[in-house]
């Protein structure tokens, strides 16, 4: 059952090096109009990092990481609009909470789940808790280590007090995962958000598993990312975290009408 109303993530990455279009917001001023135009594209929810967590990726320490993220965050707080902080560093996470975030999109929330929840409560503010497989066994099956991920998540959620409405499922695609698990999971996205009645969010935006479709650069993968929108929309999937908003919303926008719902 598809959702009723699906809400648009735009990613505004500050990280030089990440995957797509890292060092294309260089200064405040040119991360804020980029922020301006995704709202005026139909962004419901700005996701801003300050580093990437594409493979291969040279970690930077939360200093550095700030230093990137305060000022555009302290800008975008004066806009209309819900600020979600990618970051797994809890101490940068605070920052951005004190400074009007009101999620926390963590990458390895799983680590340190007791942790990002107390914090993320403390504030009021929402939790993207996101299954990451970089080190699970090779020998599990990805459908079930999600599973147990997003249950793990929701017995936290009962053992801290924490509000499942404010909690948000990731199914983590290219996180750990094979071009033909990413497909599987999101050819099976409809199990997970029949079994969990928490919101679901999906980022596939021009991710590496699409090379296998023909699109080989993050350049050219626009249509596979249109083609998994609509695919996990259909399934049930909440919230989309997208690098083109506007073609992401025309998409969802067709499919409710199509669909009727």
């Amino acid at each position: 059952m598809a959702v009723k109303h699906p809400v648009i993530m735009g990613i505004l990455n500050l990280a030089p090096d990440s995957f797509f279009d890292g060092g294309s917001h260089g200064n405040v001023a040119e991360a804020v109009k980029h922020a301006e135009v995704m709202i005026a594209e139909g962004a419901e929810i700005i996701d801003i990092g300050g580093e990437s967590t594409r493979p291969g990726c040279t970690p930077i320490d939360a200093e550095t990481e700030w230093a990137r993220l305060g000022d555009v965050l302290g800008e975008l707080a004066k806009l209309d609009v819900k600020i979600s902080v990618d970051t797994y560093k809890l101490e940068v996470a605070e920052r951005a909470l004190e400074q009007g975030a009101a999620m926390v999109n963590d990458i390895c929330a799983f680590e340190h789940l007791d942790e990002v929840m107390d914090l993320v409560k403390r504030y009021g503010a929402e939790l993207a808790a996101m299954h990451n497989g970089r080190n699970r066994p090779s020998t599990s099956h990805i459908l079930a280590a999600i599973a147990a991920n997003f249950q793990r998540a929701i017995d936290g959620a009962s053992e801290h007090n924490f509000d499942r409405e404010k909690l948000i499922l990731d199914v983590g695609i290219g996180f750990g995962t094979t071009p033909a698990e990413d497909i599987e999971i999101i050819s099976r996205l409809g199990e997970l958000a029949g079994k969990f009645r928490e919101r679901i969010l999906i980022g596939a935006s021009r991710k590496s598993f699409m090379k296998i479709f023909g699109e080989p650069t993050p350049a050219d993968r626009l249509p596979c990312t249109l083609a998994a929108t609509m695919s996990a929309y259909l399934s049930g999937c909440a919230i989309f975290r997208v690098h083109d908003v506007k073609a992401n919303f025309a998409v969802l926008n067709f499919a409710k009408a199509v669909h009727g719902r």
